[in-house]
């Protein structure tokens, strides 16, 4: 099983959404302009939800496994990456860690000394290439020296979650917060357009 029976998927969160509007719990009953106000309502309250709750969620700041190739200067980070949150460490060996640094320091070392290779002991964060239309922008994590061989590395980082949508359908934070998403997304109805 996927996911608990407790959690709240996409279409159950927009059919809650539509009937507390009184628009009917089918689907094939709505019009366009509804459909397109309980999508606002999800987005809106799931970003209420993510990021002004004054509270930092746990769920939201994994810590993943990523491979750094051998010759490598930088590493591409996932949609979700929002910013890293602490020192990034080699995995199996938590004492080794490479140190967080500005985009300026990094690009020093690597224009100061641009032949080193070996393990990566400085890193920093740097946005990708621009976005453009229907591409976003992606960050990075540059390093120095360049990768000698192949590493894993352990990146504490800060996730920038994705709205709920019929592609992500269960919401970060699984059962245990799946009323509290829901009421945030009642919450953007009557924000948006009153109470029903």
């Amino acid at each position: 099983m996927p996911e608990s029976t407790l959690a709240l998927s996409y279409d159950e969160i927009r059919k809650r959404v539509a009937d507390h509007r009184g628009y009917g719990l089918d689907p094939d009953d709505w019009d366009a302009e509804q459909i397109e106000f309980i999508n606002f309502c999800l987005r809106d309250g799931s970003r209420t939800f993510y990021t002004q709750a004054n509270h930092e969620w746990s769920f939201l700041s994994p810590v993943v496994s990523m491979a750094i190739a051998s010759g490598a200067t930088e590493l591409e980070m996932p949609w979700d990456f929002g910013f890293l949150i602490d020192d990034v460490y080699f995995s199996g060996e938590p004492g080794n860690k490479i140190r967080v640094r500005n985009v300026g320091e990094v690009l020093l070392r690597r224009q100061q000394d641009s032949t080193t290779t070996g393990r990566p002991s400085i890193i920093a964060e740097m946005g990708g290439d621009v976005p453009i239309v229907n591409k976003g922008q992606k960050c990075k994590l540059i390093f120095w020296p360049t990768a000698g061989q192949a590493y894993t590395v352990m990146i504490p980082y800060s996730i920038m979650p994705n709205a709920l949508t019929p592609e992500s359908p269960y919401p970060y934070g699984g059962a245990a917060h799946a009323q509290t998403i829901l009421e945030a997304c009642l919450a953007a109805s009557e924000r948006l357009y009153g109470v029903p």
